[in-house]
């Protein structure tokens, strides 16, 4: 008998690009960026893949909230190798105003769940 819902397994993806990035950036001495950057995988990763109990599957996300983490593992991304390439210009502001932004959408996010819990 198939089982056609999801695992909650995909978890362990965003710890295992965690370390890996941290393994990674000890190699090159930038741990704490390795560790940005891995955490940015790790949130791109958790959003593109599904596993069902046979086979894996890696699917276009169907919600709001999926491509919202896409767009902070990309960020996350950039701003760990911004870090490298341009520090001076990342630091304060493109970062304040993404954490800025990153909270606002944190806020609209939980408001839309609260609604949808209370109908």
């Amino acid at each position: 008998m198939a089982k056609d819902k999801f695992h909650s397994n995909t978890g362990v993806l965003f710890p295992a690009c965690l370390f890996l990035g941290l393994g990674i950036g000890m190699i090159f001495g930038h741990a704490s960026i390795g560790i940005i950057i891995g955490m940015g995988l790790g949130f791109i990763a958790m959003a593109l893949i599904r596993v069902k109990s046979e086979p894996m599957e890696i699917k276009l996300p169907s919600s709001t909230a999926s491509y919202f983490i896409i767009l902070l593992g990309l960020f996350l991304i950039f701003t760990g190798l911004g870090i490298i390439f341009f520090p001076d210009m990342l630091f304060p502001y493109i970062i304040g105003v993404f954490v800025t932004l990153l909270g606002i959408g944190f806020f609209i996010f939980g408001i839309k769940s609260v609604s949808k819990g209370k109908k």
